[in-house]
């Protein structure tokens, strides 16, 4: 079946997406910084998707932060075992109109969280990859691993550039 037509793959991903969106949103309250989750929104259908392009996953200190978690193990930068992580798709990233400024990549197995910053892609290359989850090609904003940073530094850059809440 297409990912296109495959409405009980994205209700699955999508509600798994914004489980793991609680871990980084409760370790930067913990850090007494302002985090704003928006609400799960579930569309009716996976042919509604387009519409949500733009949303973002959290809002901390004034700014937008995207969650990935994915399955790999890792605990660090070193630690990944790619040379390369996928940031996000072109088609995601282009369409949002405030870019992010980071992006707050989990592993599943360990729950170590790492960041790369979204607000200035420079250093990342787009590459057609298979998605074995939606089982399709699509084009990849991808970075090197050595990018990763641990998620202190947001914390500490969130903490010194707090933007208003308008």
């Amino acid at each position: 079946m297409k990912w296109s037509e495959n409405d009980s793959l994205f209700f699955k991903e999508l509600k798994d997406g914004f489980s793991w969106q609680q871990l980084p949103a409760l370790f930067f309250s913990l850090h007494k910084l302002d985090v704003v989750m928006p609400d799960l929104k579930v569309r009716s259908s996976i042919d509604e998707a387009h519409k949500w392009l733009g949303e973002n996953d959290l809002i901390v200190g004034g700014h937008y932060i995207e969650i990935k978690s994915r399955n790999e193990h890792f605990v660090d930068s070193g630690s990944f075992p790619y040379d390369t992580i996928f940031v996000d798709t072109v088609s995601g990233y282009d369409a949002k109109e405030t870019k992010p400024l980071a992006y707050v990549m989990i592993s599943r197995p360990t729950g170590s969280m790492l960041c790369i910053r979204g607000d200035n892609p420079g250093g990342w290359s787009v590459e057609r990859k298979f998605d074995r989850t939606r089982k399709i090609w699509d084009d990849f904003y991808v970075c090197p691993k050595g990018r990763l940073q641990p998620l202190d530094a947001l914390i500490h850059f969130i903490a010194n550039n707090k933007k208003d809440k308008s």
